[in-house]
């Protein structure tokens, strides 16, 4: 059984249930869980979280929705084999949410919309400019 790389912003006006659906999304998108992985059982992520029982449910059931997982009772939670097509449509739907969760952080912090944006393009700069894993490829145009 695969532990989750999940942190939780309680203070964020994101709900717990986006939050968890979306990192367990890009985990899987970026095949840090992979096809086949077991997920911890329901009450085990929802006591590791700290969070209620239903949550838990709750995202493994739009989990198994968006065909990510599959909930076989009495076996376990296991990750799903991802088409190309598939993973085109999570990134497609996971990318607002990274944005308005970084805008909902930015605007906590007082800082502005325009800010948040220039950060972003000196970051996407700087990453350019390194050796590394980031390409240009990798990082969309504006």
């Amino acid at each position: 059984m695969k532990r989750l790389k999940v942190e939780l912003d309680f203070g964020l006006r994101l709900s717990i249930t986006e939050q968890l659906v979306a990192q367990i999304s890009a985990l899987i998108l970026k095949k840090r869980l992979k096809a086949g992985d077991q997920l911890p059982t329901v009450r085990h992520l929802a006591d590791e979280l700290a969070i209620n029982f239903n949550t838990v449910a709750r995202v493994y059931r739009i989990l198994a929705e968006k065909r990510l997982i599959s909930v076989q009772h009495g076996r376990g939670t296991f990750v799903l084999p991802q088409s190309a097509r598939q993973e085109k449509d999570l990134q497609d739907e996971i990318l607002p949410q990274l944005a308005r969760q970084y805008l909902l952080q930015t605007a906590e912090l007082g800082i502005s919309n325009e800010k948040a944006r220039r950060a972003i393009t000196l970051a996407k700069k700087e990453l350019e400019s390194q050796e590394g894993d980031v390409s240009r490829e990798t990082i969309p145009e504006e």
